[in-house]
């Protein structure tokens, strides 16, 4: 079990589902900088986590038949090009791209993040996992609070 690099995924993980949960909390911003409606807000939240889930079990088909070492430093760029650019969004539509990018980019990212760590993991794969799934939930719960500015850091 190679435990370095086990952490190094693992972090990387908390910083992309980071995303997931910082957008809910950006909403109230981006709504009323964009003048959005309720409808609007929640086609938004839709559309990231469609994009996002929806997605991924085709990058899993694709990242299962072809060997796409790239696939994982895409998804990083493809999260966070969509992710930075959504609090400057001009219009409703360009936030929706925004966000589908975004999304994509979480998509690509998980399925070759999981071959990747099952790889790392040796004779302990769950003890792995557990270490990656872990980071994508403390991602998800630090977003909105990253979000807000309540850390009290």
């Amino acid at each position: 079990m190679n435990l370095k690099l086990i952490l190094i995924l693992s972090i990387s993980h908390v910083f992309l589902d980071l995303t997931g949960g910082a957008l809910p909390a950006m909403m109230p911003f981006l709504k009323d900088a964009l003048s959005l409606n309720y409808t609007e807000v929640g086609a938004v939240i839709m559309i990231s986590n469609l994009a996002s889930s929806v997605l991924q079990p085709g990058f899993g088909y694709f990242s299962d038949k072809k060997q796409v070492k790239w696939l994982l430093p895409v998804s990083v760029i493809l999260t966070y090009m969509g992710f930075s650019f959504i609090g400057i969004a001009p219009s409703y539509m360009v936030l929706m791209i925004l966000v589908v990018i975004s999304g994509l980019g979480l998509a690509c990212y998980h399925p070759e993040s999981f071959k990747v760590m099952h790889f790392l993991t040796g004779s302990r794969k769950a003890t792995g996992m557990s270490f990656f799934q872990v980071g994508g939930n403390r991602g998800l719960a630090l977003g909105d609070l990253i979000a807000e500015g309540n850390l009290g850091l």
